[in-house]
């Protein structure tokens, strides 16, 4: 038995050779032979049972879907306006500056604690430049410098809020938009 049978859409495939099968995610629960083009009680009864079960498994999985959605909707976003410009001390014997712009953006577990970051954001955004103004060429310019800075400014941010209000309040540091020359 050779052919194709695809989840997307319908829950029914062509297996190749006259036979059609009905699936549900990843089993078949019923395989039968057509030789007409007619439809049998059967099949029609099968049809039905097959809408039931599509409908059912939709609806489930929008549930599951809905879900996963509020967990995540408990958070919220604070971005540093206007982007971070700082300059980098280029590597080698010239001593040239190299500059670097950075999006900083922090997720905060509730959206109440928008309003205690942006209260301390002229002090979090002074440590923000003061970690991107010592880091290394090979920092700004790798991956890896890259994530070891956001974790840096992760670590420094959390160490600032929990002096200052007694909680560590940020969640995550993001860099939504870096560039280096």
């Amino acid at each position: 038995m050779s052919g194709d049978c695809h989840l997307s859409g319908s829950l029914t495939g062509n297996v190749g050779a006259g036979y059609n099968s009905v699936v549900i995610c990843i089993g078949v629960i019923k395989l039968y032979r057509y030789d007409s083009k007619e439809e049998t009680i059967e099949q029609r009864k099968l049809g039905g049972y097959m809408k039931l079960i599509r409908t059912l498994g939709l609806i489930l999985t929008m549930c599951l879907l809905s879900t996963g959605a509020n967990a995540q909707s408990d958070v919220a976003y604070y971005g540093f306006e206007p982007d971070i410009t700082t300059n980098y001390l280029k590597e080698g014997n010239d001593y040239r500056l190299g500059f670097v712009r950075v999006a900083v953006e922090v997720m905060v577990p509730d959206p109440s604690y928008v309003s205690v970051v942006e209260h301390h954001a002229p002090l979090l955004r002074n440590e923000f430049i003061s970690i991107l103004s010592t880091a290394t060429e090979r920092q700004v310019r790798t991956m890896t410098g890259r994530d070891q800075l956001r974790l840096k400014c992760l670590e420094r941010a959390k160490e600032l809020m929990t002096q200052e209000t007694g909680n560590p309040v940020i969640k995550e540091v993001i860099f939504t938009k870096y560039i280096y020359q």
